[in-house]
């Protein structure tokens, strides 16, 4: 049986490769002519991307461990690229269950249920805010922004940022533009001259060109300093 792995690409990557993005109820689950598929029956509470429908399809190779198994009556946050020709849940596409029970970890884990829903609602909310913003997400050259900035120790009310960069043919950057900035205006001019300076964008395909210019959505979040950490930004959504 085939081992999984998936790459860590966040959530605007996993958005600008989906068909459709939504927060949904599943309502039931029905086996597919494609035996590698099955079909959901759902309810969308929340649209983010894409078309309203009430039927979804979940990978479901029975050859790999790389599928999930969303069941009737739970919460799901859903992305669905398309593979081949086929768009559906899969194990690697960012969707997550929403309410998810911890509370057989609830001693070995104290903190699991707050961590994974304060991951959730900070997905939840960039997810309104595109929406709410008409931004765009597209990323159909399938490109990462990477940036090696020092973002720690600073203090914001906002918990994420959201960037445009504009990419021209040979990966280079032509342009930042701040589409949502932290409430810190030092932060912000910092963050600004670090993407100018360090900002690098990544290709998944050995041709490290594009055919045409192209805009990506970066999205920065914060999180807070405790015991232990200083607070820091991250383009990682944890």
């Amino acid at each position: 049986m085939a081992a999984c792995e998936c790459m860590s690409t966040g959530l605007m990557n996993q958005l600008g490769q989906a068909t459709f993005a939504a927060k949904v109820k599943i309502l039931k689950i029905n086996l597919s002519q494609n035996p590698d598929y099955l079909d959901a029956d759902i309810e969308i509470l929340d649209l983010y991307k894409g078309q309203r429908t009430t039927t979804i399809k979940i990978h479901n190779p029975s050859d790999s461990m790389c599928k999930i198994s969303p069941a009737e009556g739970e919460i799901w946050l859903v992305l669905t690229p398309l593979w081949q020709g086929i768009s559906s849940v899969m194990y690697c596409s960012g969707s997550v269950q929403i309410d998810k029970d911890f509370s057989p970890f609830k001693d070995k884990y104290p903190n699991a249920e707050l961590n994974h829903m304060r991951s959730i609602n900070k997905k939840l909310s960039v997810l309104k805010y595109l929406k709410q913003h008409s931004i765009d997400v597209s990323n159909k050259f399938n490109l990462d922004i990477n940036t090696s900035c020092d973002l720690t120790g600073y203090e914001t009310i906002e918990e994420f940022a959201i960037y445009r960069i504009t990419v021209r043919k040979d990966l280079s950057i032509r342009k930042i533009t701040n589409l949502k900035g932290f409430d810190n205006a030092t932060l912000s001019e910092t963050i600004t001259k670090c993407l100018q300076t360090s900002a690098r964008v990544g290709i998944f395909k050995k041709e490290k060109v594009i055919p045409e210019e192209h805009e990506v959505i970066l999205a920065l979040y914060y999180y807070p300093s405790d015991e232990e950490h200083q607070s820091f930004i991250s383009p990682r959504d944890f």
